[in-house]
C-alpha cells in the first residue's frame, strides 16, 4: 500500500478553500470582468489606456506601501533587538561587576 503521509488525517481532508483571489479583487474591485484573461482565449484589452494605467498606478502604490511597512518592521526589530542586548549588557554589568 505505501506510506500515504499526511494524506488521512481528518484535517487534511476537511478543510476549507482558500480564498485565491483575494489580491485580485483588491487591484480589480469585485466585478473582475476587469481583469485580464476574464474572458475566453487570450486577454483582451478592451478598456484601452486609461484602464490599465489606473491599475498600474494602483499596483506601484500597493508595492509601495509594502515596502514602506516592510522597512518599518526591519527598523523596529532591530531597536528592540538593541534594546533587548542593551539591557542583557547591562543585567550582566550590575550582576557580576559590583
Amino acid at each position: 500500500m505505501g506510506y500515504m503521509g499526511f494524506g488521512l488525517q481528518k484535517w487534511i481532508y476537511t478543510q476549507k478553500p482558500r480564498k485565491g483571489f483575494d489580491k485580485l479583487k483588491k487591484i480589480y474591485g469585485d466585478n473582475l470582468e476587469n481583469s485580464p484573461g476574464s474572458g475566453k482565449g487570450l486577454p483582451s484589452n478592451k478598456y484601452g489606456a486609461p484602464a490599465k494605467s489606473s491599475v498600474l498606478e494602483r499596483v506601484r502604490r500597493e508595492n509601495n506601501s509594502n515596502r514602506l511597512r516592510s522597512i518599518k518592521v526591519l527598523i523596529i526589530s532591530i531597536v528592540v533587538a538593541a534594546g533587548l542586548v542593551a539591557g542583557l549588557a547591562w543585567l550582566i554589568k550590575t550582576a557580576y561587576f559590583k
